[in-house]
Formats: C-alpha cells, structure tokens, sequence
C-alpha cells in the first residue's frame, strides 16, 4: 500500500475554505475517479493504494484534505476522458486521464472542516513525502516540502505524512460526519 494525496484544482481557480465539500465533489466528480493531465499518467499508482483527496484553497493559501478512497490501477484506452464526460466537466479537457477510485469517503460540511496538508508539511518538514525524506537521507536534492508539491498532480506520502494525515482525517470524519454514500451514488 502507497499512500498518496492527489491535488484537485490549480493556482488560478483556488476555493475558499467555506466551499461546501459537497459542492467540491459535485464539480469535480472525485467520488468515483480524480482526474490527471495527459503528461502524468497515473501508472505509479496500483490497486489498494490510499489516495488522500485534496483540493487547492486561498484565504488561507492550502491543499486541504476532505476525503480518502482506495484506488484501481490506471489502464491505458480505459480511464480516459470520453466527449460526454469532457461536456459534463469541462475541466477534463486538460485532466482527461482517471484514477478511479473505490469506498471514497468525505467530509461533510466545509472545506475547513478537512485537514491542512500545509499543517502537515509545517510540522514534518522533509519527512512529509517520500522524496523529499530521501533526498533529506541522502543530502542531494529538493528537501522542502512545499517545493516538492508545486506543479504535481500527487504526491507520495512518508509513512509519517500517512500517520499524521490519516489521524487527523479520522478525527474530522468524528467530529463532522461523512457525506452518506447514498448521496454520493446521486452525483453523476
């Protein structure tokens, strides 16, 4: 099992932190699938890996995290875009590729209402992702967390980031509540 945070958005369209998740899951369609450009072919990412699902904010500038599933492996000619899905979400034009996703679950509520990946990169530092831990070990290469996420469609997280992630998520799922898997299979 590899853990992995998967960015929803980019810099130029951020949401505030007082965006419904609900209506996050609705615009982006993460309950089924999370989207990757045509240059990252999600083929790192193998069945039962746990992806971390995110999305870019501003007021604070973050990745918060409101949501976990389990993912299938990416197959080629399969997990793409299809015109239909390209009309419905326009956004796949440029995120054609899927990692399809199983059990997602999510925050109910807010986006604040989900965990600050930046928290998690403050307090870790270079022991945050799984790169930045080695090039930290090894003493060659980009060591800050922050860096290492910028123009990335996910992340691998160190056993550390999974831990202190997967805590904090469990405890907003406590405190808030999931979104009822009911209400899930509505969204087209």
């Amino acid at each position: 099992m590899q853990p992995i945070v998967k960015f929803q958005g980019s810099d130029e369209n951020r949401i505030p932190l007082d965006t419904p998740t609900i209506d996050v899951i609705e615009e982006d369609g993460c309950h089924w699938a999370v989207g990757y450009p045509l240059n990252k072919r999600p083929v790192s990412v193998q069945k039962g890996d746990v992806v971390f699902i995110s999305r870019l904010t501003h007021d604070p500038k973050d990745i918060y995290i409101y949501g976990c599933a389990i993912a299938r492996a990416h197959r080629p000619g399969q997990d793409e875009a299809t015109p239909a899905d390209i009309k419905l979400r326009p956004w796949k034009k440029k995120w054609p590729l899927y990692l399809r996703l199983d059990k997602a679950e999510f925050v109910d509520g807010k986006m604040e209402n989900g965990v600050s990946l930046y928290e998690m990169m403050d307090k870790l530092d270079s022991d945050s992702f799984v790169t930045t831990q080695e090039h930290a070990a090894s003493g060659i290469g980009n060591t800050d967390p922050h860096l290492s996420v910028r123009q990335q469609a996910a992340a691998r997280l160190s056993r550390d980031g999974f831990k202190w992630i997967n805590r904090r998520l469990q405890a907003a799922f406590n405190k808030h509540g999931k979104i009822a898997q009911r209400i899930l299979k509505q969204i087209v």
